[in-house]
């Protein structure tokens, strides 16, 4: 009888098909030496608190690569023979260095897949750009600053990243998660620094604790010879000037030292800092040239609006081949429009009107005494009604129902934020 489990084991995997398998998966020799046993299980998804992410990148019986660095595990050099055992195979050949000046190694594949042209390789490691609809000026400038197109050739970043600023709602932590995902679709490592969680109270900590989260990064360039992108979302302190001598400010100062350690100087490390704060705010030192770009976002104007709408629209199966006129329309019924309104509208949009429609076949006041009275009306047919007139009028009554609800002054459960 066939064990199914056995259909998941870690010689099963297929080239690009990506997974969870645990850390005792992972030995080391005396050597230092990385050794994986392949009769351990994978599942898509993490299972087990010490789980560590593994990817297929070849049919070579070493051709995986494993991601150790985010695992708390107790590894230790061991005095065993690893090869007495066959389900073991040596990493090493992935793990090594590369020789040549300037460029990454290719054991990290720059996120190639096997059966897989150049041109599908790029559209699929630039996919997350795809739902970023900021003017193309920006998006230029940011990925130069990125470092992309050195990056998708196998080479060292050009350019050591950016600050994006800009007010609440203009896409900076959307750019700034997209060129996360691109990086990790290289298969290059990436780091978060999470500024509340090192900030303290005493001068000089700050800068220790930043310290030790970029060397853990840095060792691990080290030891998979690859670049890596170190980010933080909403990190005004951690760039902006200090503005008089008081504690507070040598305080802050201590990080922006680190910074300026680190930047441009390890040509691996590219960094992305979000802030509402503008440039004139920022340390100096750090957006000299050959630092970071400042880049100020603004929210986007007529041409990106049509452009999310005719994406949104049409990826959720509301309405699709619309005219520049008609996207026109719905560009311009809201002002200042967010990309994450028109997400969350187009998301949502079927969901409501089924429930909508619902309420009133069954004469229900809510929605509560509507699903006691039978199932909710279909999603066909809600799609097979909709006309271009009839969702630019919901956006609009939604909106302003919306809007209505925020200058309430009391509402159940709620508070108000105005």
């Amino acid at each position: 009888m066939l064990d199914v489990s056995e259909t998941r084991r870690l010689r099963n995997m297929k080239v690009g098909e990506r997974g969870y398998t645990v850390a005792q998966a992972i030995m080391i020799d005396a050597n230092g030496k990385h050794w994986l046993n392949l009769s351990y299980e994978f599942q898509p998804k993490i299972y087990s608190r010490d789980c560590m992410p593994i990817e297929r990148v070849s049919n070579a019986r070493n051709g995986y690569r494993v991601r150790m660095e985010d695992v708390e595990f107790p590894w230790h050099r061991q005095e065993i023979d690893f090869t007495n055992d066959k389900n073991n195979v040596c990493l090493e050949a992935i793990l090594d260095r590369s020789q040549v000046t300037g460029r990454v190694s290719h054991s990290t594949g720059y996120g190639k897949n096997e059966n897989e042209s150049d041109e599908e390789r790029r559209g699929r490691i630039l996919s997350p750009f795809d739902t970023v609809f900021l003017s193309e000026d920006t998006i230029d400038v940011f990925t130069e600053r990125m470092s992309f197109d050195s990056l998708l050739d196998g080479e060292l970043p050009d350019f050591y990243g950016a600050i994006l600023s800009g007010r609440e709602g203009t896409g900076k932590t959307l750019l700034m998660n997209s060129a996360v995902q691109v990086f990790k679709n290289l298969g290059y490592h990436t780091k978060q620094i999470h500024f509340a969680a090192i900030n303290d109270k005493w001068v000089g900590s700050i800068g220790k604790q930043l310290d030790e989260e970029i060397q853990k990064v840095i060792e691990v360039c080290n030891r998979e010879d690859c670049p890596a992108l170190v980010y933080a979302d909403e990190a005004t302190s951690m760039v902006a000037a200090a503005d008089d001598g008081t504690t507070s400010s040598r305080h802050y100062e201590e990080g922006i030292d680190v910074l300026k350690e680190y930047v441009g100087n390890d040509k691996r490390l590219v960094f992305c800092i979000t802030t509402n704060k503008t440039d004139s705010n920022f340390a100096k030192p750090l957006i000299r040239p050959g630092r970071f770009e400042p880049l100020k976002l603004d929210y986007p104007g007529e041409n990106e609006r049509r452009r999310m709408w005719n994406h949104y629209l049409a990826s959720n199966n509301i309405l699709s081949g619309l005219t520049e006129a008609q996207l026109s329309e719905f560009a311009n019924a809201i002002p200042k429009q967010e990309g994450a309104y028109v997400d969350e509208f187009c998301r949502t949009y079927i969901r409501k009107k089924r429930g909508e429609l619902h309420k009133e076949r069954t004469k229900s006041p809510n929605m509560i005494e509507a699903l006691k009275k039978g199932s909710i009306v279909s999603k066909e047919e809600v799609m097979a009604m909709l006309t271009t007139e009839q969702v630019l009028s919901d956006l609009k009554r939604y909106a302003a129902k919306k809007r209505s609800m925020r200058k309430e002054k009391s509402m159940i459960g709620l508070v108000d934020r105005k």
